[in-house]
């Protein structure tokens, strides 16, 4: 059973990038693609796993060769055992609780002005 390549690649940000990409590896890979698939959804890097069907026996050398065909298209390429950093979460200070902070933002957002619109002009 092959087993999969994952990489992380720094730079690419639509579907046109992961195609270069793709028609790149499996154009000059010895071996044919399997299976092909970027995570476009997740911010930097991207999460990229690539499947070959006739995997060399040293599946390292079959790694260093595909991480340096995607550093000749121009993406900077990290291990499969990166671990991306996740978005901090921000904390909420008492002061943002407060129930007058909390109803400005409501009186002020698209939708309550919205609704509070057809209301108006459905009653008139």
């Amino acid at each position: 059973m092959p087993k999969p390549y994952v990489f992380y690649i720094d730079g690419m940000t639509c579907t046109s990038c992961s195609g270069v990409l793709e028609n790149t590896i499996r154009a000059n890979s010895d071996s044919d693609v399997e299976y092909f698939h970027v995570d476009l959804t997740s911010p930097d890097p991207k999460k990229t796993t690539v499947i070959l069907k006739n995997e060399s026996s040293n599946y390292h050398y079959s790694w260093n060769k595909l991480k340096q065909e995607i550093e000749d298209v121009g993406f900077e390429c990290r291990a499969g055992n990166y671990e991306p950093q996740l978005a901090a979460v921000a904390q909420v200070t008492p002061k943002e609780r407060s129930f007058f902070t909390i109803a400005k933002k409501m009186s002020i957002s698209h939708w309550f002005l919205g609704s509070l619109g057809c209301t108006l002009g459905c009653t008139l």
